[in-house]
């Protein structure tokens, strides 16, 4: 399914600027209202997709006229998800897209100074440059291998012709970040528990240890539901697709201490205090990241920043990441989180 909703934040006195209705409840479902919805996968909805884009672009450029009223509409696009983006943006190859860091480098493989970290290097125009220069006669993208510093993952071209909305489509969404971010946790508490140095959870990759790997899996989620009554990761038992991880599974389990220090329980002694440090830095993290604005409350961007370097190296430098053996994959999502959200 696909689908566009909008929210109305406020509505202000142009002139005045004096606020005549503010939303106190913009995370709520009840205060959002459906602008497009269709059945079906992203790609085959291009069309579509470029239609209602025109036109929320129109909206913008405004005014509308209601009534006896001229209204100016001033909004972004936000909670997008990570696939749509790459759709839009013509990055399907990319390991981040808001900056141009290989997954060797994010990972901790390439030549990486601490806190050396990443601006977000994307633009619209820097998109639709890199695919203008790679495209052939027939607007087609070549590859071959080892060509991420030249293509930066681009796939395909961009699609809409536009800066300025290729630009509002390059940030970092909060949307599926703890779910995304806690299925990283719990695939790295599971090579922990196997003492697999391979980041797989294939069978044919990790060969003779899937076995260790599947145990592992078993036991830690038959402890999570003896010791917490949640049914962490496994298929959804309503007979709905997808597994039981879902956000509020995932804040229970990430957000509760006591149920912090049953998935520390399950790793190997030498980790439990790295593993608990990440557990409850990922928390604070990800609660303040998709918080909502508080005119009483202030994040101070730089601790924020420090908190989020210190946590991407406690991760690289705790985890098997040995110099001679680095084996752990960061997921793109928790890169950005760390890497882009200050």
């Amino acid at each position: 399914m696909f689908l566009y909703m909008f929210c109305l934040l406020g509505v202000e006195d142009r002139d005045t600027g004096q606020p005549l209705y503010v939303n106190d409840s913009s995370n709520s479902p009840h205060t959002h209202r459906p602008l497009f919805i269709a059945m079906g996968k992203e790609e085959v909805m291009d069309d579509d997709v470029e239609r209602v884009m025109k036109e929320i672009k129109e909206l913008l450029e405004g005014p509308v006229r209601m009534g006896d009223c001229n209204v100016y509409i001033d909004g972004k696009m936000s909670l997008v998800d990570s696939k749509f983006r790459k759709n839009m943006l013509g990055l399907g190859g990319a390991w981040c897209m808001l900056c141009h860091v290989t997954v060797d480098t994010g990972c901790g493989r390439g030549d990486l100074e601490p806190y050396d970290f990443f601006f977000i290097t994307r633009s619209g125009k820097e998109v639709q440059d890199t695919y203008d220069n790679l495209k052939d006669d027939e607007g087609c993208v070549p590859t071959k291998t080892d060509d991420y510093a030249e293509r930066a993952g681009t796939s395909e071209a961009p699609l809409l012709q536009d800066f300025e909305t290729l630009d509002s489509l390059i940030f970092l969404s909060p949307l599926h970040a703890i779910m995304r971010v806690f299925s990283w946790v719990l695939i790295l508490m599971y090579h922990l528990m196997a003492g697999i140095l391979r980041w797989s959870e294939g069978k044919v990759v990790l060969g003779s240890s899937y076995q260790f790997y599947v145990a592992a899996k078993k036991r830690a989620n038959e402890v999570v539901k003896a010791k917490t009554g949640i049914l962490m990761d496994a298929p959804d038992p309503t007979g709905k697709r997808g597994n039981t991880l879902k956000g509020d599974i995932c804040t229970r389990l990430l957000g509760e201490e006591r149920n912090r220090e049953v998935l520390v329980s399950l790793v190997p002694s030498q980790f439990q205090q790295s593993f608990r440090a990440l557990l409850e830095g990922l928390w604070v993290i990800l609660h303040v990241y998709s918080s909502d604005p508080d005119p009483d409350r202030y994040v101070d961007v730089n601790v924020f920043k420090m908190e989020c370097l210190d946590l991407y190296h406690l991760i690289l430098e705790n985890f098997g990441n040995r110099p001679d053996h680095r084996w752990m994959n960061l997921s793109p999502t928790l890169h950005s989180v760390l890497a882009h959200s200050w």
